[in-house]
């Protein structure tokens, strides 16, 4: 408990610690004498008694901050001097009180209340200055311990406290005395029991694992508490099918990763239109636009390394069905060679070719009649369909050996004529048609020969 002994004091230190004090008294204002002191300024403490409220007390003072004056000096001069530096120094009083750490304490004053009066040739001594009233709270506690009653034998402490966590009983602590409370929890309860003045937490102790998922909840893991948990690499499939890992957690950038095959590109030779679904018309809509991928895998090409029989069939990458086959139905199974009907994937440039035989045509108009009826019909499942250009022709004609003609995949059909979609530039109303494996121009054929092929982009 703070008694007035420890506020003069605390009062006394501040006096002698400050430069402008240079002595310090406490009474009643006649002790204020200048036979008693002879160096001035002087600061004086009154005691005007205390108040008590719930776990406090309150001191009231009087503090003089004054000074004497000279003979030699202007008297109203000095009273204006001396009240301004009076008032200085009982503001560095409020000062500490109110923010501690020099001479008064941390939380253990409060500041509740504090006035400045100026004094002007005050007392018999005709002194000048201020008077600062103020009030300090302290903490205050009617203790019974300290209280000297006939009956009870005074001690020098009160008996031990008991100690609670959490509403838990771990024991007592001797009065006057700290106890160091470590609490640890299992579950969410407090454990241990209390041993001198530690709360000790028996081991091992078990916590929950945690629980680790990922943004969109597809990956759930737990961890144990204290554990490291090692995230699985993400796993990136191209477009051959084949995978690769990548580490979890870390970005990467797509522009610059190498996926899909570049094909071989048709070649369109002819860019005027002179009829709805011809070569040009459909350069001029799009028809034949491909995007290749930005970082291709692999440029996709024939294997010239195998025989002179079989390079014409033999990729130099894998197709996508991850075999090196060049012509392949919808299956991915091999059809190098043979001659069929129904859908050929050509794995070379990409294309997907049907075969159809049509005898109601037998004109360049009716040949996209045909490419009408047989696209409404959606063969194999797919639509699109039209009519191959010249050189799509080309690409998958044959040259079987040096005592046969051009043979393609279609080669069972041997005496046919097949429409293209390229127009004869010198009778535009004719097309330039395959017949036999040889360019014709032609307007008219038997149609018991008649033979549509057509064409889509595979992919």
């Amino acid at each position: 408990m703070i008694t007035f002994n420890n506020i003069i004091t605390a009062l006394e230190n501040f006096a002698n610690n400050h430069f402008f004090i240079k002595s310090f008294g406490h009474g009643n204002i006649e002790e204020i004498d200048l036979d008693k002191f002879t160096q001035f300024p002087l600061l004086h403490v009154i005691y005007l008694g205390s108040t008590y409220d719930d776990g406090t007390k309150t001191y009231r003072f009087e503090i003089y901050i004054v000074d004497n004056p000279s003979d030699k000096i202007d008297k109203i001069s000095y009273q204006r001097e001396v009240i301004s530096d009076s008032e200085q120094c009982a503001e560095d009083l409020l000062a500490d009180l109110t923010n501690g750490g020099q001479i008064f304490g941390f939380w253990e004053y409060e500041l509740t209340n504090a006035t400045i009066t100026p004094l002007e040739e005050e007392t018999k001594n005709v002194l000048s200055g201020v008077v600062l009233d103020i009030e300090i709270q302290v903490p205050y506690q009617y203790d019974s311990c300290n209280a000297p009653l006939t009956g009870v034998t005074p001690t020098d402490s009160c008996a031990d406290a008991d100690v609670e966590v959490n509403g838990n009983a771990y024991g007592s602590v001797a009065s006057g005395s700290l106890i160091d409370v470590l609490v640890r929890y299992v579950n969410g309860t407090p454990v241990g029991t209390i041993v001198g003045n530690v709360v000790q937490i028996p081991n091992p102790i078990v916590c929950d694992p945690g629980d680790v998922e990922n943004s969109d909840q597809t990956y759930t893991n737990t961890v144990a508490s204290g554990g490291t948990l090692v995230l699985p690499d993400i796993t990136i499939t191209d477009q051959n099918a084949a995978t690769s890992s990548y580490p979890s957690v870390k970005n990467f950038d797509i522009r610059t990763l190498k996926l899909g095959i570049l094909y071989r590109a048709p070649l369109y030779t002819q860019k005027t239109s002179y009829a709805t679904g011809d070569e040009g018309n459909n350069i001029a809509n799009g028809v034949y636009d491909y995007s290749p991928p930005l970082y291709p895998d692999v440029i996709q090409d024939l294997d010239y390394s195998v025989t002179a029989a079989n390079v014409y069939y033999t990729l130099k990458f894998n197709n996508s069905f991850g075999n090196k086959f060049r012509f392949t139905n919808g299956s991915g199974a091999d059809l190098s060679g043979a001659g069929t009907t129904g859908i050929i994937i050509d794995h070379l440039y990409n294309l997907m070719w049907y075969g159809t035989q049509q005898g109601a045509a037998s004109s360049w108009s009716n040949a996209f009649t045909v490419v009408g009826n047989a696209n409404g019909t959606n063969p194999g499942g797919f639509n699109n369909w039209r009519l191959p250009t010249k050189g799509e022709w080309w690409s998958i004609l044959e040259e079987h050996n040096a005592s046969t003609a051009f043979r393609h995949p279609f080669s069972n059909w041997t005496t046919a004529l097949y429409w293209t979609s390229t127009t004869n530039p010198a009778t535009s109303t004719q097309a330039l048609s395959v017949f036999n494996g040889r360019l014709i121009s032609t307007s008219t054929k038997t149609t018991n020969n008649l033979r549509v092929v057509l064409v889509r982009k595979y992919s």
